[in-house]
Order: C-alpha cells, then structure tokens, then sequence
C-alpha cells in the first residue's frame, strides 16, 4: 500500500465518521460489532474514548462504525510502518 493509498484510506475513516454516525441520548456511545466471520482491516486501529473500535475493510477505504451524541475522543492509528518513496 503506497503513501497515497493510505492517506486515502485514514481520509475514507474519517469521512464515515463524520457522515455515517447518527447522534444518540446526551453521552452515549454506541460501538457496533461486526458480523460473525468478518475480517477486520489490518492496517488501521481506531479507538473511540479509549474503546477499540473494529475496522471494516474494502476495496476502497477502511471504515468503523459507532455513534455517539456530544464530543468523543478518536484515535486512529496506522498499523504499519509509513514510507516516503
């Protein structure tokens, strides 16, 4: 995976973070589990509030799922070493 793919990728979190993530009662969060059998993105690690969030991949971005209503904390950490080519 080259430089660009990966900002692709953390940008495609990002996004689904900000568009996809329905509000829910004052302070909650809400971390959804995968489906049985799925494979999680080796790449990214995503924590929300210190809970570790599971990475969906695709063929075209990574992504997490959760939602939550007033601010929360996310950390999005790229699992493997980055290279300027």
């Amino acid at each position: 995976m080259n430089l660009l793919s990966k900002i692709f990728s953390a940008t495609g979190i990002l996004f689904c973070f900000m568009f996809f993530c329905p509000a829910l009662n004052a302070g909650e969060l809400v971390i959804y589990e995968p489906p049985p059998y799925t494979d999680a993105a080796p790449e990214f690690e995503v924590e929300v509030n210190g809970k570790k969030v599971f990475v969906y991949t695709s063929r075209v971005a990574a992504f997490a799922s959760f939602s939550f209503s007033g601010k929360v904390d996310v950390k999005v950490t790229f699992a493997a070493p980055v290279y300027n080519h």
